[in-house]
């Protein structure tokens, strides 16, 4: 119990905490407004009252659902996809409370069922979106010195990965997250004809890695980072062997 009320205590003394639940309710209120406005074909002043008289039931529900369900103690600027799973969650669960609580009480008189299922999927949009802006907001929009180095690649290495699979992507999320590493990238090579063409998180699989000395020729790199950690020990003294024989300084991902 003890470091429950920690959090508590951390959590309410913490400015963004505040802006982020306000946010949410706002995205709540819009939520039920629309789902109000779309299933009484915009003709939600004769429904207004209803709407207002579930507001308070609404608000009061799914904001601290949201908070059990952990959707206030993540580091926002790192959404991931367990964090979506517990917006579904803690979506379905703060809806099916809200239905119940009508449904007992007056038995849906005077409210439309459907209103809340349109106002479930609209909820889990925009907490979804708004969780995905956060990320967007830290990775495009940092602070000035971050800033500064993200707009001024000059000053950084231009990274040229090789391997298209799962750690070129935990390198590519890490580079992008952490703008103060000294990294630009520019392009990724796999032995995978099927990926070339194709984009991770922005980056694109420029060729393969047979032409690695081509692909070093047209986008001049000044590091190679070997980023294959299923490499069998043949193949990665093969991709070594590239490396070495391109010049070009390679670092092999741990």
């Amino acid at each position: 119990m003890i470091p429950n009320l920690r959090l508590i205590k951390s959590l309410i003394r913490n400015p963004k905490f505040w802006l982020v639940v306000s946010v949410d309710i706002l995205l709540v209120v819009l939520s039920l407004y629309l789902s109000f406005a779309i299933r009484f074909e915009n003709r939600i002043h004769a429904q207004f009252l209803t709407f207002l008289s579930c507001l308070p039931l609404v608000i009061v529900v799914k904001i601290p659902v949201f908070y059990l369900f952990e959707l206030y103690r993540g580091m926002w600027r790192y959404t991931s996809m367990t964090d979506l799973v517990n917006i579904i969650k803690a979506t379905a669960v703060s809806s099916l409370i809200i239905i119940i609580s009508i449904l007992y009480t007056n038995r849906f008189e005077g409210f439309s069922r459907s209103v809340f299922i349109i106002d479930t999927l609209f909820t889990f949009l925009f907490i979804c979106g708004h969780r995905i802006g956060i990320r967007y907001f830290y990775s495009h929009l940092p602070g000035p010195r971050s800033l500064l180095l993200k707009n001024n690649n000059s000053n950084k290495k231009r990274l040229l990965l090789i391997g298209a699979g799962d750690s070129a992507d935990q390198v590519i999320r890490e580079v992008q997250d952490n703008q103060s590493l000294p990294y630009h990238l520019i392009g990724i090579v796999d032995d995978d004809p099927a990926k070339v063409g194709l984009k991770i998180h922005g980056i694109p699989v420029v060729g393969l890695i047979d032409d690695l000395e081509e692909h070093i020729q047209r986008f001049t790199p000044q590091e190679l980072l070997i980023a294959i950690s299923s490499a069998s020990s043949g193949q990665m003294k093969r991709l070594v062997a590239l490396c070495q024989e391109s010049g070009v300084p390679f670092k092999v991902l741990p």
